[in-house]
């Protein structure tokens, strides 16, 4: 039996008048009464009968519209219930630092919607990506650096270059001098993860700066880089199209230096973030910014 047919015989046994129920359902009349004899067919016996000009049930029709006006009622409730459940689903927050956000993520937003998956990015840095892991303010975290494996479920999502580079234009006119001694190092404003990549790096040169300026932003140090303010490491990818273009130029290359980490909680989560954390997991390489990278 097919649900509109059970619906039109609903509206015709409330209203014992085919027209109006017609008129209700915004059916045509024809319509609602093949309808009915549908039904009745399935059935094998009469629904209605009629008495002078009205129409009233017959004891098969009083019997089926007890049982249809209980199964309307069940569905009502159950599309209700299914709709409070959909409100009520909290979205996935997905905490990580500035250039994942703006390089990497939005690349996988398509992916992880087409799963129904409702999503809250939050851009932080690296540490305080594990601070809200760890206080369940976030539900997956994507960081640069080491993670203690003991704290959280961790994924390796790939190992990057690290490049010091310079603005093309300083670098063109003074080829001859030490840019190391010479200009300042633009930093980011330092975390535990970017201070441990940044003296590793600079530990490789046997270089210490002599004069640092903090950015709080990595398109900040950039485009300060960009503007022959000083030098600084950023990451393959962040640097790409600077390099492409001829407007940075690479001084050094420290290849892998960069640990790219999924983090997901070790008190369990919900089957939506474990889909979440296999989509990225699964597409991460396949990102646009990972091709072809420098």
């Amino acid at each position: 039996m097919e649900l509109r047919n059970l619906k039109a015989f609903h509206s015709v046994a409330d209203c014992l008048n085919i027209t109006k129920a017609a008129e209700k359902l915004g059916y045509s009349q024809p319509a609602v009464t093949t309808q009915i004899k549908i039904l009745e067919r399935e059935i094998g016996t009469n629904l209605f009968e009629r008495v002078g000009r009205q129409i009233v049930l017959t004891p098969s029709g009083n019997i089926m519209k007890q049982y249809v006006d209980q199964m309307l009622l069940l569905l009502e409730d159950m599309t209700e219930k299914i709709n409070e459940t959909k409100q009520a689903v909290k979205p996935i927050i997905i905490a990580a630092p500035e250039s994942y956000c703006i390089h990497y993520l939005p690349f996988l937003v398509a992916d992880l919607v087409r799963q129904n998956i409702n999503l809250q990015l939050i851009t932080c840095s690296s540490n305080r990506v594990m601070e809200l892991i760890s206080q369940g303010k976030a539900d997956i975290g994507v960081v640069a650096g080491s993670v203690s494996p003991a704290e959280f479920e961790t994924t390796v999502l790939e190992k990057e270059d690290c490049l010091l580079v310079i603005s093309s234009e300083v670098y063109r006119k003074n080829k001859t001098i030490d840019f190391l001694k010479t200009y300042p190092y633009i930093s980011f404003q330092t975390t535990d993860s970017y201070k441990k990549i940044l003296n590793d790096c600079l530990n490789q040169l046997g270089f210490l700066p002599s004069s640092i300026v903090e950015f709080e932003s990595e398109e900040a140090i950039k485009k300060s880089v960009l503007n022959q303010t000083g030098i600084t490491l950023l990451s393959a990818t962040m640097a790409k199209s600077e390099i492409e273009s001829g407007a940075l130029h690479i001084l050094h290359r420290f290849p892998g230096v960069i640990t790219t980490s999924l983090l997901l909680s070790k008190n369990g989560h919900r089957p939506d973030i474990s889909l979440a954390a296999d989509i990225i997991r699964s597409k991460w390489l396949s990102i646009p910014a990972m091709k072809h990278v420098i």
